[in-house]
């Protein structure tokens, strides 16, 4: 079978085809831009690969050992580390991406990056991240590395690392420590946030094997590897034994030995394997194809709709022209009624989405009371201030593991709707028009032939994924804001760290209206989250539709005039470009078997 790569440059081949030698003769065409977006989609498509870890588990190092050479800081205070995602590039640069939107350019040295990794004169939190472009090896073939920071506590990982980068991986380098057990708070962070998104994915580095003897070592790993699938329930993982440091050492000084004792080549070809092999990767591919043979289809409907055209007579097409014109006067009237259409739409998704929360919140909120009647130990301060929020966060992202896709459906058969709403009203427009002003004699075949369908509208195959991943990146952005209501609760007068059981009933007592106070809140954030993410998609959906059937109607208009205008000249070879397009017809099957039988 193909590899990603071998199969991206067979498309590529095929869309530049599609380009210079059939839509040169259609250049009203949508489909070039079509085509030339999906180019520049293919040719800049990049492998993500995530590093985590917690503090004090090497993994500057280790980054710096797959760059091979000594870039990152190591010992950074996981309070002031930034993320950096690091991408090929001729020159060494640095980009700063602030929350503010602005951008800084840097000359890419140990001095800047130390300044914003390890610095103590600069506020984290107004980086979104920084980009780092150089020329190593492991970034060669469009691999983007990010590194992102180390804390004593997983679950208070930037939320941009959780739910920006790890959707979207196509692996994720899980860096503990050879010796030291999986500790609870990396159990939590798997369990929570990465499980979900596939351990299939997922490769754990157990580093500093160099601190461990020899006859040891295969011991350590497989216990290491035990630990994880009691951990993971049972499921099988990827695990390397690496010593981050030897290969760094190894790389820089060219030291063959050293390196492969190191363990690091081990992890480099598995990564590679998993990019070309995963399931992100079977998902690009499939993406792609579907983009393609829609440019096709839309191309080859368009190419039968000039062999229309060119076969008629100038008054016909004065006619058509007409036609256009008048359904062109009317757009205000259609887009009242689209609008309306969508409206009552939002509303029912509105309604099923809301009735789903309030249910979750009824069950969340039985659940988090009987887990505090339950409770009988002595810090009833840490129980409040980290075990409820992080059963609430792990309700919500349930939730949203669950009814995103749903949510996504939804939205999609909105798309679909509309697109086929206004291409029907189109094609019996259209038809109308012509019987109305005579042509009654008119091929019903010509006419199905200049006719447009839904998915020359709609880019449903092309927006679902993209549909999909953005409300999960965006619902899940919501949990911050969620778990609102419980900060500071554990700073209650009568909540202390270590509480007899007397006081602990009392405390109880006190507690519970707060608390349903507390998860009233939760649930209504969560809901008014949820109806604002559903009306920004409906309002982007219908005004992309609405923009393509604009253009597609003015892409006809203009088709005709050329046409009228060409016909007048008496020199004009319609049947020489009958056989262009029928030719350009004949090349499109061509590329559309290519890319079907191409392993894709």
């Amino acid at each position: 079978m193909k590899t990603f790569d071998e199969l991206k440059e067979e498309m590529e081949l095929s869309i530049k085809e599609l380009i210079n030698e059939i839509l040169i003769h259609i250049p009203e065409s949508m489909q070039k831009k079509y085509s030339e977006d999906l180019l520049e989609d293919l040719q800049n498509e990049f492998y993500t690969v995530v590093v985590l870890g917690e503090f004090k588990r090497g993994k500057s190092t280790f980054v710096n050992s797959l760059l091979g050479e000594n870039l990152l800081p190591v010992d950074v205070t996981p309070t002031t580390a930034t993320i950096n995602a690091m991408l090929w590039n001729e020159e060494r640069q640095m980009s700063v991406y602030n929350m503010d939107g602005t951008v800084e350019k840097l000359e890419l040295n140990n001095q800047y990056l130390k300044k914003y990794v390890a610095g103590t004169d600069f506020d984290p939190n107004t980086i979104q991240y920084i980009k780092v472009g150089m020329p190593s090896e492991i970034l060669k073939n469009n691999v983007v590395l990010v590194d992102t920071p180390g804390v004593d506590d997983l679950n208070q990982q930037r939320v941009d690392v959780t739910y920006k980068f790890i959707p979207r991986a196509d692996a994720v380098l899980f860096l503990l420590d050879a010796t030291s057990p999986v500790r609870r708070t990396e159990k939590e962070f798997i369990e929570d946030n990465l499980l979900s998104k596939g351990i299939d994915k997922i490769m754990f580095i157990a580093n500093f094997i160099d601190q461990i003897d020899e006859d040891e070592l295969e011991e350590v790993v497989d216990d290491i590897s035990d630990r994880l699938k009691n951990a993971l329930g049972g499921r099988e993982v990827q695990l390397f034994g690496i010593s981050a440091r030897n290969a760094l050492e190894a790389r820089i000084n060219g030291d063959e030995l050293l390196l492969e004792q190191s363990g690091i080549l081990l992890v480099e070809d598995a990564m590679t394997k998993l990019i070309d092999s995963g399931a992100q990767t079977e998902e690009k591919i499939s993406r792609y194809k579907k983009r393609f043979i829609m440019i096709l289809n839309a191309s080859e409907r368009e190419l039968e709709s000039l062999i229309l055209i060119e076969s008629a007579s100038v008054d016909e097409l004065q006619s058509g022209l007409e036609n256009i014109s008048k359904m062109i006067k009317e757009e205000e009237r259609r887009k009242e009624a689209l609008g309306e259409y969508v409206r009552r739409q939002e509303y029912e998704m509105i309604a099923i989405v809301r009735k789903s929360v309030n249910h979750f919140g009824e069950n969340l909120r039985n659940d988090i009371l009987e887990k505090v009647e339950e409770f009988k130990g002595v810090d009833f301060k840490e129980f409040i201030e980290k075990y409820l929020p992080r059963m609430i966060k792990r309700g919500v992202n349930g939730w949203i593991e669950q009814n995103m896709g749903g949510i996504s459906k939804m939205l999609q058969m909105l798309e679909r709707e509309l697109a086929l709403g206004l291409s029907k009203h189109f094609n019996a427009s259209f038809t109308k028009f012509n019987l109305d002003i005579g042509f009654v004699e008119v091929d019903k075949t010509k006419l199905y032939s200049f006719q447009i369908k839904a998915e020359d509208i709609s880019r449903t195959p092309i927006t679902a994924g993209v549909i999909a991943a953005s409300l999960g990146t965006v619902g899940a952005l919501m949990v911050g804001s969620v778990l609102l209501p419980f900060v500071g609760m554990a700073g209650y007068p009568f909540i202390s760290k270590k509480m007899m059981q007397g006081k602990l009933a009392a405390a109880k007592v006190k507690l519970l209206p707060e608390l349903n106070i507390a998860l009233d809140t939760v649930v209504e954030n969560f809901s008014s989250g949820l109806d604002d993410l559903v009306l920004s998609k409906t309002k982007e959906i219908k005004n992309a539709c609405s923009e393509t059937y604009d253009k597609l109607i003015n892409s006809k208009l203009l088709v005709i005039q050329r046409e009228i205008k060409e016909k007048q000249n008496l020199s004009f070879n319609s049947k020489g470009r009958i056989d262009t397009f029928n030719k350009s017809i004949d090349n499109i099957n061509k590329l559309r078997k290519i890319i079907n039988e191409g392993g894709m």
